[in-house]
């Protein structure tokens, strides 16, 4: 089994590297005191983009590219009726890193810390997810919390979607066509995946409260602008690709769902200030086991 290290290089303006404790965010003492004798909170700073900075960095993998074997099915492990011809064919691993050199793609990365009355405002958005050819239209996804997951299934055939992690519910797609929409309430991250037996369908949506969150591009890198000054912590996510239990249908024994190990996380604490002309890189290793 191979091991991996990722690093996370982050260049920012107006960031300082010091490693300042981020601060709790339950509510402090003296907020709590006035609540019992029946005061009001302060009010929350709002935002203000003159005292902000921008975050800037790549997500890097250093250890050798790990060797993921592709994962074998029939198209349709719910139907397959036992005895008949065996017509099985190869998925994609969707955890597979992808990488351009030592560059990681498909990495999630946030805020943690972050308040949503200091960032821009927004409405709230509907963000689509097809499934189509017995594949997710994307393997990540950003949302705000309050924002719509909207899925609609391309293919003429029974699908079902699953949600895990943050958000817990089920959607029959019994017809091509038909959107149907549940609200993202929680942050966290939201695993989708078949329920209809597809094993190697797998998207994962980042949700947050706040804006400064992305998906590293091609090049493993991201950006977050106008982050209120302040301190916070670092987070840097990826799926493990290593299966630790496999469910098999009753009926036909085929492999229907896939258990993976918990994702490489990792975090730092950083601190912004107002923009500034030049800062040290910052560096987060996120790595280990599969």
């Amino acid at each position: 089994m191979y091991r991996c290290l990722c690093l996370l290089v982050l260049i920012v303006a107006g960031c300082d590297t010091t490693s300042t404790p981020v601060p709790s965010p339950s509510p402090s003492a003296s907020v709590e005191a006035g609540l019992r004798r029946g005061n009001a909170p302060p009010r929350e700073a709002a935002f203000d983009p003159q005292q902000c900075g921008n975050v800037k960095g790549v997500v890097r993998w250093t250890g050798p590219p790990p060797v993921i074997p592709l994962l074998e099915s029939v198209e349709n492990p719910v139907e397959y009726v036992p005895g008949s011809p065996h017509l099985k064919r190869a998925w994609p691993h969707p955890h597979t890193p992808r990488l351009n050199e030592n560059r990681l793609a498909g990495a999630l990365v946030w805020l943690e810390g972050a308040l949503p009355t200091r960032s821009r405002n927004r409405d709230a958005s509907v963000w689509l997810v097809a499934l189509e050819n017995r594949q997710f239209s994307q393997s990540r996804g950003l949302a705000r919390v309050g924002d719509e997951l909207a899925v609609v299934s391309r293919d003429p055939f029974f699908h079902s979607l699953q949600a895990r992690g943050a958000s817990h519910f089920s959607l029959a797609l019994p017809e091509p066509g038909i959107v149907r929409k549940r609200p993202l309430q929680q942050p966290g991250i939201v695993e989708l995946r078949s329920g209809a037996g597809m094993f190697w369908m797998r998207s994962y949506f980042l949700v947050q409260p706040h804006p400064f969150m992305a998906v590293t591009n091609q090049l493993g890198e991201f950006t977050f602008d106008e982050v209120p000054e302040g301190a916070y912590q670092l987070v840097a996510w990826h799926p493990s690709w290593e299966i630790i239990r496999r469910e098999r249908s009753p009926d036909n024994l085929q492999v229907i769902q896939l258990q993976f190990s918990e994702g490489h996380r990792t975090q730092q604490p950083i601190r912004v200030t107002p923009r500034a002309a030049s800062s040290a890189p910052v560096e987060v290793s996120l790595g280990g086991q599969p």
